[in-house]
């Protein structure tokens, strides 16, 4: 949920293995990595916006990686498979890359086994 707003929906693996909008792979890459390693977080840039001055359209267009011109119209709910749907214009773009679980699941195969997280 951003600024009120439902932006993504779906059971666990679906949202994590194939997040199929911006906010949600920002949220997700804001995370520690499964993959250990100490460094700095990941912080969306930007600040959240004015919720007694919401701008028109997505709400997080201001902060968005993929930001386009149609991002000042409002999306519709996009369902882009059974029982995940996403407010982003773009979902079906974005639900096509890997997201976390999956390279997590990856990174199990390569290494034979679970991996500590």
């Amino acid at each position: 949920m951003y600024a009120g707003r439902v932006m993504e929906f779906g059971d666990v693996s679906q949202v994590f293995e194939r997040p199929a909008n911006p906010y949600t792979r920002e949220l997700l890459r804001s995370t520690e990595s499964v993959e250990g390693g100490i460094g700095d977080l990941y912080s969306i840039p930007g600040a959240p916006p004015d919720l007694r001055n919401l701008a028109e359209g997505c709400y997080f267009q201001d902060r968005c990686p993929a930001v386009e011109d149609i991002c000042g119209t409002v999306p519709a709910l996009f369902e882009v498979e059974s029982g995940h749907t996403s407010m982003c214009h773009f979902a079906d773009r974005h639900h096509a890359k890997a997201g976390p679980l999956h390279m997590m699941r990856n990174l199990e195969e390569r290494n034979g086994g679970p991996v500590d997280v």
